[in-house]
């Protein structure tokens, strides 16, 4: 009897020193679920629940959280373009003792750092990410494993959908769709997009009825889900153009741009694409009024993104990051033991400040002399990263020459990156020049035959020198001048 007393005082004086854990638990996935409730709507604050989160989690020393809560933050980071913080949050959260013995959680992890590599463009490594993804949930049963695992064959197809692999792209959608039908269809997460890449693997495989009927399912999941569909609209234009319907494509396209509006969807590069491309139909079907329109939407909104990607969110993002711990407070049903603590804690640092008060100055002077040496070097850091990304990401003509050979929707801009004046001076010979006008020229820069141009880009022979001809009208060559040489001597 006197044994179970003592426990029970035992139990009950710590119990107070556990149950406020409990509640800090409860609190961060709270947080992590206001995360989830932002996420793609409004990253800064979707960060901002995660990072208040992430500070709880270190605070309580909970190794499971803290991995969790770097997961949200890395995601948040990655959909905001900064690579280089998500990857930092990456390399922590793989380090922690939770995530080393967690297979989903480390998946995961391999999942946001695939999607960093993927926009960074190094396709190699988003590919090794994917299938360790593979090899670590391909034999789970539980459902995260399962989701996560079709997810990344959805992901690996839309890689080898860019290379033009189109077999392997085939294979990898399938395995998703094959997973995500054992769902019953309870769970809709991720499906529009796998619908969305099935119909574009089937549009590149010549099976345009097939590659509709996913594009249409994708539509019905996107509606269900109350989310944008301003990316599969693009798609379906794509696809209409392709059927030679050009004013359904033209209707899609600027579909496209209304559902971003609607759903306050801010995204400068897609926008910028989807003007492009209506130019482009416009200019296919002789609208040269509309065409000139939308050409200029596309040169302003290219020129702002190319000039401020970043400038709008740079002080939230920062502020966000160096937020301190002094919104987060302990619970109000600490007991009495935690307020004698408190209070006795106070009463030693109010002593300490008391004897140190005229030292404090000084040590403040050298708190900020490491603090601005810290800032510095942080900025001598942030510069050589910068500068070794740059290298990494330098155009050389031989990119160039391959984007050209794939007929890559990237070709002519990375074209532009290398012969920068080139654009320029054939408007200013003459300002009707259409951009499909622009990138058969750049062929020709490049020194490629008629033969080679038809072959890269799927049109006739016969086409790709009447395009020529008309060019060489339009650029007042006479009937001796060779079009490449005037090329070289003109840009």
């Amino acid at each position: 009897m006197c044994k179970k007393k003592y426990w029970f005082i035992f139990c009950f004086f710590l119990f107070p020193f556990f149950f406020p854990q409990q509640e800090e638990i409860e609190r961060i996935d709270f947080l992590l679920q206001q995360s989830d409730e932002y996420a793609l709507k409004d990253d800064l604050k979707s960060m901002k629940f995660a990072k208040k989160a992430s500070l709880i989690a270190e605070r309580i020393g909970n190794s499971f959280k803290i991995a969790e809560t770097y997961l949200y933050m890395a995601k948040c980071l990655d959909q905001l373009d900064y690579h280089k913080e998500s990857l930092a949050y990456i390399d922590k959260g793989l380090g922690m003792k939770a995530t080393a013995n967690n297979d989903w959680l480390k998946a995961s992890f391999k999942e946001i750092k695939a999607a960093n590599y993927g926009v960074l463009g190094f396709d190699d490594q988003e590919l090794q990410e994917y299938f360790e993804i593979i090899n670590l949930t391909s034999k789970k049963k539980d459902f995260d494993s399962k989701l996560l695992f079709s997810r990344t064959n959805a992901r690996i197809a839309t890689v080898y959908l860019y290379k033009k692999k189109y077999d392997e792209a085939t294979q990898f959608i399938n395995n998703a769709i094959r997973v995500q039908k054992t769902f019953n269809h309870q769970n809709w997460e991720g499906l529009a997009d796998i619908y969305t890449i099935k119909g574009y693997v089937d549009l590149e495989n010549k099976k345009e009825d097939s590659a509709y009927l996913y594009f249409n399912k994708a539509c019905i999941v996107l509606e269900k889900e109350n989310r944008s569909k301003h990316q599969l609209l693009s798609v379906l234009a794509e696809y209409y153009a392709t059927k030679k319907e050009y004013k359904k494509a033209l209707d899609c396209f600027i579909q496209s741009l209304d559902e971003m509006k609607k759903f306050k969807v801010v995204d400068i590069y897609t926008s910028s694409d989807i003007n492009r491309r209506i130019s482009e139909v416009y200019g296919i079907i002789g609208d040269k009024k509309n065409e000139k329109i939308y050409l200029e939407e596309y040169y302003k909104q290219k020129e702002k993104f190319d000039q401020s990607k970043k400038i709008d969110i740079q002080s939230a993002v920062n502020s966000i990051l160096n937020e301190k711990n002094e919104d987060l407070r302990y619970s109000k049903q600490q007991n009495y033991w935690i307020i004698i603590s408190i209070i006795a804690f106070a009463l030693v640092i109010f002593a300490l400040f008391y004897f140190k008060y005229y030292k404090s100055k000084e040590k403040q002077v050298k708190e900020n002399e490491i603090h601005i040496q810290q800032k510095e070097s942080e900025i001598i850091e942030k510069n050589k990263y910068t500068i070794e990304l740059e290298q990494k990401l330098q155009v050389s003509l031989e990119e160039v020459i391959e984007e050209a050979k794939k007929s890559s929707p990237v070709f002519f801009e990375k074209f532009q990156s290398l012969y920068p004046d080139f654009q320029h001076r054939l408007l200013e010979i003459n300002s009707s020049l259409t951009p499909g006008e622009l990138i058969l020229l750049a062929y020709v820069y490049l020194n490629f035959s008629s033969k080679e141009i038809a072959d890269y880009t799927f049109r006739s022979f016969r086409t790709i020198q009447t395009r020529k001809y008309t060019l060489r009208k339009k650029l007042g060559l006479q009937t001796n001048e060779d079009l490449y040489i005037w090329l070289k001597s003109v840009c």
